[in-house]
């Protein structure tokens, strides 16, 4: 099985809420679960970008 975390999929998934979101048909119960999704979403894309730079910053001290 592969762990390796997919950003792409985040980032499109975040997209996808977005476009929820700002529909006018959308009900304030699903902008909220929207909203608490995307603080997921968002909390792991951040996590990821901090490690990939940290990562970068290794190298370039070598």
């Amino acid at each position: 099985m592969d762990n390796k975390y997919d950003y792409e999929k985040d980032i499109k998934a975040l997209e996808a809420l977005v476009k929820e979101v700002e529909d006018p048909s959308t009900s304030l119960d699903a902008i909220d679960d929207a909203i608490k999704e995307s603080e997921i979403l968002i909390k792991r894309c951040r996590e990821y970008l901090t490690k990939t730079k940290e990562k970068l910053e290794g190298i370039d001290e070598l």
